[in-house]
């Protein structure tokens, strides 16, 4: 038998490979984020739209894969959920960019890099920042985005 703090610790000393939970079985893993082009891209279009509504804003608006890394925004703070309503067993899907979202879109500020992620929560930071363009990558042109 193991004592939860024991558990804890082994977790603790293995989530950045990955282990499974010794209680429950559970995979616990510490997954490094960074904020790419997708999510930039993801931001941009939603920021456009919410601008152009000032409305929530569903995810099928902006985009059309059912799994967009977009979601990810909101642990570095630069997107809310609209929470579900009550008895539903999904999301509700509609989002809206924070104020420090709009300012990174229209680049204005930087954010970390990286996220750590334990449990959908952020457990650390980078110290290297980003910006809008940085994370768009060679691949967008910023302008171009911002223009369409």
């Amino acid at each position: 038998m193991i004592t939860i703090k024991e558990a804890k610790q082994f977790i603790g000393d293995h989530a950045n490979e990955g282990v499974n939970c010794p209680c429950c079985g559970q995979l616990c893993v510490i997954y490094k984020r960074r904020l790419h082009a997708e999510m930039a891209i993801f931001l941009i279009k939603l920021v456009k739209e919410f601008r152009r509504t000032r409305i929530w804003v569903h995810v099928n608006t902006i985009s059309k894969k059912k799994c967009s890394d977009g979601m990810y925004l909101i642990q570095w703070g630069l997107i809310v959920r609209k929470p579900k309503l009550k008895g539903d067993e999904k999301t509700s899907g509609l989002y809206k960019p924070t104020d420090e979202g709009i300012d990174f879109a229209m680049n204005q500020t930087v954010v970390p890099s990286f996220a750590w992620l334990f449990d959908k929560r952020v457990i650390e930071f980078s110290s290297e920042t980003v910006n809008i363009v940085k994370a768009l990558g060679t691949k967008f042109d910023y302008q171009d985005l911002m223009n369409t």
